[in-house]
């Protein structure tokens, strides 16, 4: 059924603040974390004035088909994740649950922080999507994952890609890249 991405947006941040982290990041909700991220990458695209899907119908494959404001088809759009090598994504907070609050430190910068980002989109280039999908990567490295704290990660992503294009993002129509604090969007088009 045809949805609202801001509506589904505001279930899922309501859904988020009701239920423990723990099975929020678990893979029970695994697609309402995909409205999430459909939905903060609309915001910030919008938020800058760029084209975007207003609406989207769940699939199985590739995540959403998504339509325009006037309901016209826009790009289909798959949803994936890259986080620090041997990271899972809801660990820290069923740690959390079980031992309390985890006083962390700050895991030394990544030597290749791209790896992971690359790694995504090879994956899901490799997976036989049709040429026009469109891939939404949610990057959750975080600034302290860099050699570089200078530069935020969106400024260093586009530097990286302008220096070394990354590779196999012409098997996508476009690929956005939204970084972890789901403030910022990169977009990389076919060359």
């Amino acid at each position: 059924m045809r949805t609202s991405i801001s509506s589904e947006l505001s279930r899922v941040q309501e859904l988020k603040a009701q239920i423990e982290p723990d099975r929020f990041f678990s893979n029970a909700h695994k697609r309402d974390r995909e409205w999430n991220v459909l939905g903060a990458t609309k915001d910030v695209l919008h938020s800058r004035s760029r084209e975007f899907a207003f609406y989207a119908e769940e699939q199985e494959r590739p995540d959403f088909a998504t339509f325009l404001s006037n309901g016209a088809p826009w790009f289909p759009i798959e949803i994936t994740e890259a986080f620090r090598p041997h990271e899972r994504r809801h660990k820290k907070y069923r740690d959390i649950k079980v031992s309390g609050p985890l006083h962390r430190y700050l895991p030394p910068p990544l030597k290749d922080p791209w790896a992971p980002l690359q790694t995504a989109i090879q994956k899901k280039a490799t997976a036989g999507y049709s040429p026009e999908t469109a891939l939404i990567v949610y990057y959750g490295l975080w600034l302290f994952d860099f050699q570089d704290w200078n530069l935020p990660v969106e400024q260093q992503i586009v530097k990286r890609h302008r220096e070394e294009p990354f590779q196999y993002v012409e098997a996508f129509s476009r690929v956005f890249v939204l970084t972890s604090g789901m403030d910022a969007v990169v977009e990389f088009t076919r060359e």
